[in-house]
C-alpha cells in the first residue's frame, strides 16, 4: 500500500465517506499507536496523526518475525484500549497500480472441461478426488476440478464453503481458487469460506501449513514467486477483504489440539497430560503453546514462577486459560495470532 492510498483512506474516514471495511482498518491502525503518544496529544485531529500512523503500519507490514515454537516471556507495553477484536498481526497488502487480472472459474471450466460437483441439498456432501483428497462441500456450494491432474499441480475451483483434507504430495501442490484468492498446500486440512454479499473470503487451518495469495495471472504459485501473501499454521485463519485488498490474520474461533502426525517435526510426538500439581506457569503455558501451536506472551515476568494446581485435560483452550487466569487473578486477550496474559503476579 502506498502512502497516497493510505492518506486517501484516512481522508475518507475523516469525511465520513469511507466504507465499513475502511473504517475498521483505520481504527485498527489507530490502535497501533502507543497510548502514551495519544495521551500526550489528546486534542490532535486524526489527520495530524498521519506520519506516526504510517510509520506504525510500515513496521507491522515490513517486519517479518521468525516463528517461535517455544514459550517465552516478553516485556511489552500493551496498553491499548480493548475492543471486541484486537489485531496484532495485521497484514495489510495493496496491489500495484497495474490492472490485476485472473481467470474466472466459469471461463476455466468451459475451456478445460472441468468436472463439477454442486451440493443442492441441505446437508454437507463429501467429494473424494482421484488423489485421495477429501472435500466436504457445504450446501449451495460448487466444486470444479479437472478429470486428470496436471504434471506439477492439483487445481480445484470453489464457489461457496468447503472443508478440505488434502492428500500429501510434495511434488504436486494443491491449489484452491475461490473469489480471486489462491490457497496453496502440500497436504493439510483447512476451511475455505466465502461471503456472497461482501465477497469476503476466510481460510482457517486445522492441520499443516497453508499459503494464501491474491490471484494474479502473472504470479507463479508453484515456484512461490508471488509478490505478497500470508502463511498460516494450525489454529490460524485469515480474512481477505476484496474491496480494499486487505488480509487480516487471527486465531480460529475454536482452537483444536494439534495431533502428532509423524510428518511435521514442529509438532510434539506426545501431547501433554494437562495435569498440574504446583507446576510453574511457564511450564503450563509452554504445554499450551506446543499443543495448540499458538504463541502466548506474558506481560509480567513475575507471573512465570507462580504455581498452578489444576486438571485441564477435559477443557478447550479458552477454558484452560480461564482457569489459569482465575487462579492467578490475571486476564488474557486474543491479539491477532497471539494471546496476551496480563496480571500482577502471585504474592
Amino acid at each position: 500500500m502506498s502512502k497516497i492510498q493510505f492518506k486517501n483512506i484516512l481522508q475518507r474516514y475523516i469525511e465520513g465517506t469511507c466504507t465499513e471495511q475502511e473504517r475498521l482498518m483505520v481504527e485498527q491502525w489507530y490502535e497501533l499507536l502507543d497510548e502514551d503518544y495519544r495521551q500526550l496529544f489528546p486534542d490532535l485531529a486524526l489527520a495530524q496523526w498521519e506520519d506516526e500512523l504510517w510509520n506504525k503500519i510500515q513496521e507491522q507490514t515490513e517486519t517479518q518475525l521468525p516463528i517461535q515454537r517455544r514459550w517465552y516471556q516478553q516485556k511489552v507495553v500493551w496498553r491499548v484500549a480493548a475492543s471486541i477484536l484486537l489485531f496484532v498481526s495485521i497484514v495489510v497488502w495493496y496491489s500495484s497500480k497495474e490492472e490485476v487480472s485472473f481467470v474466472s472459474t466459469a471461463f476455466y471450466a468451459q475451456e478445460a472441461g472441468l468436472e463439477k460437483q454442486r451440493n443442492t441439498s441441505t446437508k454437507d456432501v463429501k467429494v473424494v478426488l482421484s488423489d485421495g483428497s477429501e472435500v466436504t462441500l457445504s450446501p449451495n456450494s460448487t466444486l470444479e476440478y479437472p478429470k486428470k491432474w496436471g504434471t506439477d499441480k492439483r487445481e480445484v475451483f470453489l464457489t461457496g464453503n468447503a472443508f478440505f483434507k488434502v492428500a500429501r504430495n510434495v511434488e504436486k501442490p494443491f491449489l484452491v481458487y475461490s473469489k480471486g484468492i489462491v490457497t496453496k498446500v502440500l497436504g493439510t486440512s483447512f476451511w475455505v469460506r466465502s461471503n456472497t454479499a461482501s465477497n469476503q473470503v476466510e481460510i482457517a487451518v486445522m492441520t499443516g501449513k497453508v499459503a494464501v495469495f491474491k490471484q494474479d495471472a502473472k504470479a507463479d504459485y508453484i515456484s512461490e514467486t508471488t509478490k505478497s501473501g500470508v502463511i498460516l499454521t494450525p489454529n490460524q485463519q485469515v480474512n481477505y477483504f476484496p474491496e480494499n485488498q486487505v488480509f487480516v490474520t487471527g486465531i480460529v474461533k475454536e482452537p483444536l489440539l494439534i495431533r502428532p502426525d509423524g510428518i511435521h517435526k514442529e509438532i510434539p510426538a506426545v501431547l501433554p497430560s494437562f495435569h498440574y500439581d504446583e507446576d510453574a506457569v511457564a511450564a503450563v503455558l509452554s504445554d499450551l503453546e506446543k499443543a495448540y501451536g499458538i504463541e502466548i506472551i506474558v506481560e509480567n515476568d513475575q507471573l512465570s514462577d507462580c504455581p498452578i494446581t489444576a486438571d485441564l485435560s477435559d477443557s478447550n483452550l479458552y477454558t484452560k486459560l480461564d482457569i489459569i487466569c482465575a487462579t492467578l487473578k490475571a486476564s488474557y486477550e486474543v491479539r491477532g495470532t497471539k494471546i496476551l496474559i496480563s496480571g500482577r503476579g502471585c504474592q
